[in-house]
């Protein structure tokens, strides 16, 4: 009794798990840069002044920070491994493959690009690219003001992420 009760709750977790929102967000003019797993959990990567970068993460309520780039003490060091032969042009089609796979898992939810390479010609010549570009409903613009700026929000959920793993 009491075990398939315990099953049953445990399955539900999973389940629910599963179908979890994952979320990515960039937006380099606010510089905002996020990770977000539904309501649980947060990650957010800010500028610090003592360290370059920091993340902050939020667990449940719980508030971290972590700085990636600190160095670490290490007491040895571990031995370099003999590199690796290439891999076949059969592979790299693969693992090619599997990436457009799992590129395919994440729905854009939001796409902008403007763009300024500050040489007058260069931007002339992306004004018509980005116009093609356009009509596939991503808002790519050329400007002329200095202004650099790049926004994507992708959204996921574990299980899509999980199928483009297992080939149906």
């Amino acid at each position: 009794m009491w075990l398939g009760i315990v099953l049953g709750v445990l399955l539900l977790l999973l389940t629910g798990l599963l179908l979890i929102p994952l979320r990515l967000y960039v937006n380099t003019g606010s510089k905002i840069y996020s990770v977000q797993v539904g309501h649980l959990a947060k990650a957010y990567v800010e500028e610090d002044s003592v360290e370059i970068i920091r993340i902050r993460m939020q667990v449940l309520g719980y508030q971290f920070f972590v700085y990636p780039l600190k160095k670490k003490k290490s007491a040895r060091k571990k031995p370099k491994k003999k590199s690796k032969p290439k891999a076949s042009s059969l592979k790299l089609k693969k693992k090619g493959r599997w990436a457009l796979r799992f590129l395919r898992a994440f729905k854009l939810k939001e796409f902008w690009l403007t763009i300024d390479t500050g040489n007058y010609v260069r931007n002339a010549q992306l004004y018509p690219v980005f116009g093609f570009i356009n009509h596939f409903y991503l808002s790519c613009s050329v400007n002329f003001q200095g202004v650099n700026c790049f926004i994507i929000d992708l959204r996921s959920r574990p299980w899509n992420i999980i199928k483009s793993f297992i080939h149906f």
